[in-house]
């Protein structure tokens, strides 16, 4: 239920949601209620999610959930609204999500799991994988361009650290 009850957030005047994420993976657990906390979401010892992002906008904001799956699902949850001022250094929150299936793991390949254009801050990414090679989970290095750069400005160590999986 937690993967097909999709979380959309749409501010102003745009026709696409800013935040369209399915419940688990924008409170970053999946598959299922993993508990967990940090300061921007987590899954407290009773199951229930929280997430602490400012989500501003200038008009208006409207936040649906719809259920996709086969499940009933019922939310309870409490929203936090308040006077905020819009300047020209306001930005959006965004989330996006996206699921692949059958990925080849050969030949080697990169796979971008985001690309962002316009002005704005990465604040993080949430990653699960579900592998049916059981002496490999999906490593690889993190890497990240800016502003269409030739040699990545960031070239990680893998996603073993940068998910905090290493052993």
């Amino acid at each position: 239920a937690l993967r097909g009850a999709l979380l959309e957030f749409t501010v102003d005047q745009e026709t696409a949601p800013s935040v369209l994420a399915p419940l688990g993976d924008f409170f970053g657990t999946a598959p299922g209620l993993n508990r967990f906390q940090s300061l921007p979401c987590g899954v407290r010892e009773d199951g229930t999610s929280y997430s602490h992002w400012v989500m501003p906008y200038r008009y208006a904001a409207t936040l649906r959930i719809v259920n996709h799956s086969k499940q009933s699902v019922t939310i309870r949850g409490q929203l936090v609204a308040g006077a905020r001022e819009w300047t020209s250094d306001s930005l959006y929150f965004h989330a996006k999500w996206r699921g692949v299936q059958n990925l080849r793991t050969f030949p080697h390949q990169d796979w971008n799991f985001l690309t962002a254009r316009g002005r704005g801050r990465f604040v993080g990414c949430m990653l699960h994988v579900t592998n049916p090679v059981p002496n490999w989970w999906g490593e690889g290095d993190e890497k990240i361009y800016v502003d269409n750069e030739p040699f990545p400005s960031h070239f990680g160590t893998g996603s073993e650290d940068y998910f905090g999986y290493a052993w």
